[in-house]
């Protein structure tokens, strides 16, 4: 089984996300990585990414049983994935 890049990550009660292992996300035109520690709030953003907002609409996607594409593996250096959806 994949593991998912949410499980690389840990949600505070105020909605912050952190990261608790190293992480990279594989976006079509570079690579996205994470270092344990690093939190993203919801209005945040990295390398163009809303983080907490994009972890938050995987586990609400996930809930609702829509897993599949959005979903990727934290460290996955030969496959490439689809980019998070707009946030």
């Amino acid at each position: 089984m994949k593991k998912r890049i949410t499980d690389s990550f840990r949600r505070g009660m105020d909605g912050r996300w952190m990261c608790t292992e190293a992480a990279t996300f594989h976006h079509p035109t570079k690579n996205i990585l994470f270092a344990p520690g690093a939190v993203f709030g919801p209005e945040d953003t990295f390398m163009g990414v809303k983080v907490a907002k994009w972890l938050d609409s995987l586990v609400d996607a996930r809930r609702a049983g829509l897993t599949g594409r959005l979903e990727m593996a934290p460290i996955a250096p030969a496959t490439r994935q689809s980019p998070p959806e707009a946030l």
